[in-house]
């Protein structure tokens, strides 16, 4: 692992002795994994390709990259990994970096199926706007930016109190990033938001903290 910045407090989620990836004994783990997370602020995840930053994130997430050590949530006694999917998606929300989609849905239909509560923090209209897409537009006959923006765009919508996003600048251009780091940075004063990144510039503009991983964590 490389440096871990623990300077925000009170403590929201934390990490003792992960080991990830997917057989014991790789270089994604060697060394255990120990670090918290702040109950809210702009955190980064950063490593090279290979370093284990979306292995990370899906073993906090259910998946079956968490080898050994848990995941524990604000004093919470039963580590994450254990939760119900349902007791999961009130606290986190995800953004993969390519998630699945269906071509012929449209962005209104997107964002009201996949966030699956009926109260959004964001009127859609306007959210659509600011994103610079339209609510009647079809996944499949986007552009990869776009979609890019319409499945970042459902993530935003939903309220929780750790977002994970990966790689969610991906596709877009300098200006749009911007927006987006932007948007991001204020909805970081009043929650968690832990994003796995290569931009390092804008890391380095807008995040509170950075967890870096080495390819040999």
């Amino acid at each position: 692992m490389g440096s871990v910045e623990e300077k925000m407090k009170p403590v929201m989620l934390k990490a003792v002795q992960l080991v990830v990836g997917f057989e014991k004994g790789s270089p994604l783990n060697q060394v255990p994994l120990n670090f918290s997370l702040p109950q809210k602020g702009l955190v980064a995840l950063t490593g090279t390709n290979g370093s284990g930053k979306t292995t990370l994130l899906r073993s906090l997430l259910g998946e079956k990259t968490l080898l050994s050590g848990n995941w524990f949530w604000d004093g919470i006694s039963i580590p994450v990994q254990k939760w119900s999917a349902g007791n999961l998606s009130k606290h986190i929300a995800y953004l993969p970096q390519e998630p699945l989609y269906e071509s012929t849905q449209t962005v209104q239909d997107h964002w009201r199926l996949a966030s699956k509560v009926r109260s959004f923090r964001f009127d859609l209209q306007n959210l659509a706007s600011e994103l610079g897409l339209s609510l009647n537009q079809r996944l499949g006959e986007m552009s990869s930016g776009q979609r890019q923006r319409a499945f970042l765009g459902r993530v935003l919508l939903q309220p929780c109190q750790l977002m994970i996003l990966d790689e969610p600048t991906n596709h877009l251009d300098t200006e749009l990033k911007q927006d987006i780091w932007r948007t991001l940075k204020q909805l970081s004063q009043g929650q968690l938001i832990w994003l796995a990144t290569h931009d390092t510039e804008n890391v380095t503009s807008y995040c509170d903290e950075m967890i870096s991983l080495s390819s040999t964590i």
